[in-house]
């Protein structure tokens, strides 16, 4: 068996790993006081500008628009590249669990001529360790094979240790990640291919297919800097907040120019009606 074949295997073990831990600190969970500031990524993952971050999500479900400059492209084939005005990425996330949550990503060249509502691509996101004081949190995304759009897919392993300086909010959060540099290609009927894998970089496929890191400081709950180095990109972002449910992005990529992202984290735990016109009628 190749070596490489060996790496992924370990990469969709490592699920069954999470699992177990995920349950031993469930109660410790439920008692953790919400901090205020979860990120996202142009993909809609807590993350960064491009690269994915462990922090824990707010709520269990995201939703929101990213714009990518039309530089910046996930791919070296011309046909996946951004049309002359950029890219847009619409992305949704459902924390099904604790440690389990689906990714959706929906991308299209703007006015670039295509057929029907743009490349699709899903993705699993896993909560293998929960961030206690002496050791980082930590994720694995996995793209089931068959079900993404080649230059979005992505398997990585990401940890993220946060750290505060006082008893409101956390202040620096710093994260660091590998992503493989291989796919797994679902059976196509059309062209009859077997599942294999694939070298990513062969193919002008680039994103995450090695190490990269990231840092964020949080200096107000309503605003946020980051920075992040990927295998690729340098990239920096302001990152404005209201509450715990909108945040708006600047996106800044060096010689090129600025992007941006809007983004939604929606409660589903809504009182009813009745609940909320009591409690408002019995605010003091």
């Amino acid at each position: 068996m190749k070596f490489r074949n060996l790496i992924f295997i370990f990469f969709c073990l490592l699920p069954l790993i999470g699992n177990t831990q995920s349950a031993s600190v469930a109660a410790h969970q439920k008692n953790k006081k919400a901090e205020f500031f979860s990120l996202n990524n142009v993909l809609g993952k807590p993350g960064y500008i491009l690269a994915p971050s462990a922090s824990e999500i707010p709520q269990p479900f995201q939703m929101g628009v990213s714009w990518l400059p039309p530089e910046i492209s996930f791919s070296d084939n011309e046909y996946n590249t951004s049309s002359q005005d950029g890219s847009l990425i619409y992305h949704f996330g459902v924390s099904l669990t604790d440690f389990f949550q689906v990714n959706i990503n929906i991308t299209y060249g703007i006015n670039r001529p295509r057929t029907g509502i743009g490349d699709r691509q899903l993705d699993f996101r896993f909560r293998l360790l929960t961030e206690r004081k002496h050791w980082p949190g930590l994720i694995l995304i996995l793209a089931p094979p068959g079900a993404y759009t080649n230059y979005l897919a992505h398997n990585a392993v990401v940890a993220t240790k946060t750290f505060s300086f006082n008893s409101t909010h956390k202040i620096l959060e710093v994260t660091g990640g590998y992503g493989l540099p291989y796919n797994f290609a679902g059976l196509s009927v059309i062209n009859k291919t077997p599942f294999e894998f694939y070298d990513k970089r062969a193919g002008g496929l680039w994103y995450l297919n090695s190490f990269f890191a990231a840092a964020a400081i949080h200096p107000a709950p309503w605003l946020s800097f980051s920075t992040e180095i990927t295998n690729r990109t340098a990239a920096a972002a302001l990152t404005f907040r209201k509450s715990n449910y909108i945040m708006a992005q600047i996106n800044w990529f060096p010689s090129v120019g600025l992007g941006g992202s809007l983004n939604f984290n929606i409660p589903l735990d809504f009182d009813a009606p009745e609940l909320r016109h009591f409690r408002k009628r019995n605010v003091l």
